[in-house]
């Protein structure tokens, strides 16, 4: 509906930040750093960042005894999330962050593919739409690798 379309705006800054990281990591990355150890600096940062904010917040938390099937998530989903990061960090590596870009578009196919099979989600043509939009982008980002490739410039 038409007053959604705030919530879209807001939507996009994920794609933003998304396409920022991969340039960053490019751009940015110490020459003689190698994946893992990007991929642990990231995450050991990342958690010294949310100290002040749980201690604002006051928002401690350790495993408690006995171990239960919470814990036992939140560990998987830590395991999850370095395994994501340095995949992603060595997707980039080997590939750039144009294909990184190209497999998220795959990812956010797939979400809405089992959205639909596991939750009958419904969707408005807006999103369709939208959904429509990525496979000409995928088009025109390989068409100009392509071009870049064979002419050495795209110009």
């Amino acid at each position: 509906s038409r007053d959604m379309v705030g919530w879209v705006l807001v939507a996009m800054v994920a794609p933003v930040c998304l396409a920022a990281m991969s340039v960053s990591i490019v751009r940015l990355r110490p020459p003689n750093m190698s994946s893992l150890e990007l991929t642990a600096g990231i995450l050991v940062t990342s958690a010294l960042l949310m100290v002040p904010i749980a201690a604002v917040t006051d928002t401690w938390w350790w495993f408690a005894a006995p171990f239960d099937a919470g814990d036992g998530a939140l560990l998987g989903i830590a395991l999850i999330q370095m395994l994501m990061w340095f995949g992603v960090i060595e997707l980039i590596r080997l590939s750039g962050p144009v294909f990184l870009t190209m497999v998220d578009n795959l990812s956010t196919l797939s979400g809405v593919g089992w959205g639909i099979l596991l939750f009958a989600e419904v969707h408005s043509l807006w999103i369709w739409g939208a959904l429509g939009l990525l496979l000409p982008a995928v088009f025109l980002v390989n068409f100009t690798a392509t071009a870049v490739r064979q002419k050495g410039t795209l110009i």
